[in-house]
């Protein structure tokens, strides 16, 4: 395993000195990006797979990606969530980069850590917006109005539906305090991971059937979650955690 660890720290020497990753606002800008591209990789799949991967539609009947996408154009969810980050960031700068990078599996395991973490603070949050009535009109029904679901659905929400669940990132990567290297690795795989549960499809190479012993909700449970408002989570593993709780 040395050798990914070596992988690691050449490509950490080379990026901590470049001018965008030195950024305040790398984050939330990557993030975005990272979100802007998963989307469209499901975009391309719904508009260009029909002969391929239509067949593994979890439900084939009134979707509407095109339509969904359009209307997330003219959004300004991301200018919305941007914005107040970018002028923070700009009046309170504060990205410190250490000298050395974290080992690969370090860094693998902290992004397991903070999915796990992330998984349950906004657990709560999520069945709140669902229980009291008030909330799930004002905040929350926007991101279900849309059945059954496309990758678009991840960012069609209320701002204060998307705060929340940016606020539970927040809290769960500086909670665990972990390396720069690793929020990068984790942002770049919690955004894959929300939008595949959007996604609509269940195909054989997408991340819930790769990880064994269907840790990972996946696109199947967050379908019916749109539907019925059953328990949604990434990891499954933690239902008997917060049952106990």
């Amino acid at each position: 395993w040395s050798e990914l660890d070596v992988y690691t720290s050449s490509f950490w020497s080379w990026i901590r000195v470049q001018w965008w990753f030195k950024h305040d606002s790398f984050e939330p800008v990557w993030a975005t990006l990272s979100f802007t591209l998963w989307i469209n990789v499901f975009f391309l799949i719904d508009w260009l797979g029909q002969s391929y991967a239509h067949k593994y539609l979890i439900n084939p009947i009134g979707r509407k990606p095109i339509q969904i996408y359009q209307e997330c154009l003219h959004r300004t969810v991301s200018v919305a969530y941007l914005a107040p980050l970018l002028i923070f960031d700009h009046f309170y700068p504060r990205r410190q980069l250490p000298e050395n990078a974290p080992g690969f599996f370090q860094m693998v395991f902290g992004v397991i850590a903070a999915i796990w973490l992330y998984d349950l603070i906004f657990y709560p949050v999520h069945c709140l917006l669902h229980k009291v009535p008030w909330l799930y009109k004002a905040f929350h029904s926007t991101h279900h109005a849309n059945t059954p679901c496309v990758s678009e659905d991840i960012i069609r929400h209320s701002l204060v539906d998307g705060t929340l669940q940016v606020l539970a990132n927040i809290l769960a990567l500086n909670t665990l305090r972990l390396h720069p290297l690793t929020r990068m690795a984790y942002n770049f795989v919690i955004t894959y991971l929300l939008t595949e549960s959007h996604a609509g499809y269940d195909m054989p190479w997408m991340l819930h059937n790769i990880v064994p012993g269907k840790i990972l909700g996946g696109p199947n449970r967050h379908e019916m979650h749109h539907r019925t408002g059953t328990v949604s989570l990434l990891l499954m593993v933690q239902i008997p955690l917060i049952n106990t709780i």
